[in-house]
């Protein structure tokens, strides 16, 4: 038994190489969040969802990346962001609500898989 090798690593035996972390790096546990994709027509629901944190605009104010000018304000931590058609808006653990592009989630989530709310999925 002391002669044995170490068991191979399941990550390296996928072929993917483990990257080296700096002292200065903490890994995240992984978590499910709950979030909702703003569509153009279901501000209310997400206005309802969030508790009133989240709220649509009365007004549409249509600009070269927002062709409808629909939008929504949500008060976040950071003070009120706007989100637009396709954007995210995420329940943080701790009940804060974060604004989300697309971008923004790709980079930081490696497997979307689904975090859309359904009809009281979660």
């Amino acid at each position: 038994m002391g002669n044995s090798p170490p068991a191979p690593s399941p990550i390296l035996e996928r072929g993917i190489k483990k990257k080296k972390r700096s002292e200065n790096e903490i890994p995240q546990k992984p978590i499910v969040i709950e979030a909702m994709q703003f569509t153009g027509k279901n501000g209310w629901e997400i206005r309802q969802w969030s508790n009133s944190t989240v709220i649509e605009s009365p007004d549409l104010e249509p600009k070269e990346g927002n062709p409808t000018g629909e939008y929504l304000q949500i008060h976040t931590l950071e003070g009120v962001m706007t989100a637009i058609v396709n954007d995210w808006i995420i329940r943080g653990v701790n009940g804060e609500f974060i604004h989300a592009n697309q971008i923004y989630l790709k980079k930081h989530t490696k497997r979307l898989k689904r975090i859309i709310k359904n009809d009281n999925e979660f």
